[in-house]
């Protein structure tokens, strides 16, 4: 191992690329927790209602969050290749998936209450799961579209700059949490909705962050990031076909885990 560890694409390098990129793969898991370490001092309704209603929507997410990270395939293909501008039309197609996916996530919408009338809680449980479940799922375009805009940094091995934008936004998420759940600093006490408004404004930061750097004057003229780029039928099918299975299995992972809780 020793001999590996410091030669060109060695572990060490294996390592520098990837912890970063475990760490932010865990950004939506940490902000979830963040609300729940925070409603266990609210209520026990409040608490019990979050896990299950936060596993139910990241259960969906998965899906879309596995098919939006194949991204990171095109771009690094591109890059590597030196067809830079490329690599603007493929995170432009990823783009358009994640917002695709947030008008179908947002369907689910309607059906929160037969979600969780299957679940056996009691019904001030099931109102409050309802509740923190539809904040939850129509902010739920915003991780995907992290996901797929954060492929222009994994794709070429940047992967420092997706974990500090991500360490930052689930930074927000903890006085957002603290001050909207208990009402604290002049906001209103909400409760459980408190602990998703503050989850989906964080991830909105997240994604704020993430559209400045790509957007920026350097990616514009070498990666052509900007003006957006027009929909690519070829291109976004490829990203579906080879996407959509590594969404699937993703999927499938976390709703066997989600079955079992």
């Amino acid at each position: 191992m020793t001999s590996r560890w410091g030669v060109a694409n060695g572990y060490r390098d294996v390592l520098r690329i990837s912890l970063p990129l475990v760490a932010s793969m865990a950004s939506v898991t940490v902000m979830q927790f963040t609300d729940r370490l925070f409603l266990s001092h609210y209520s026990v309704e409040a608490i019990s209602a979050a896990l299950p209603a936060g596993i139910a929507s990241f259960t969906f997410l998965s899906l879309f969050l596995g098919t939006a990270g194949y991204v990171n395939t095109f771009v690094a293909q591109y890059s590597g290749a030196g067809n830079r501008l490329r690599v603007g039309e493929s995170l432009w197609q990823g783009i358009y998936f994640s917002v695709g996916s947030s008008l179908l996530l947002a369907l689910l919408y309607f059906a929160a209450p037969s979600i969780f009338s299957f679940v056996g809680h009691s019904q001030e449980v099931r109102e409050l799961e309802v509740v923190y479940f539809r904040i939850l799922i129509l902010g739920a375009g915003l991780p995907v579209l992290n996901a797929a805009v954060s492929c222009f940094y994994t794709g070429r091995g940047k992967t420092r700059t997706v974990m500090s934008v991500n360490i930052l936004g689930a930074a927000v998420n903890i006085p957002l949490d603290y001050c909207l759940i208990n009402g604290a600093a002049g906001f209103p006490e909400l409760g459980i909705a408190g602990a998703g408004i503050a989850t989906v404004a964080a991830t909105g930061v997240t994604t704020g962050l993430f559209f400045m750097l790509m957007f920026s004057k350097a990616n514009r003229r070498d990666f052509g990031t900007w003006p957006p780029r027009l929909f690519e039928r070829d291109l976004f099918f490829r990203l579906m076909r080879y996407g959509l299975p590594s969404g699937g299995q993703f999927f499938l992972e976390i709703f066997g885990f989600t079955f079992l809780i």
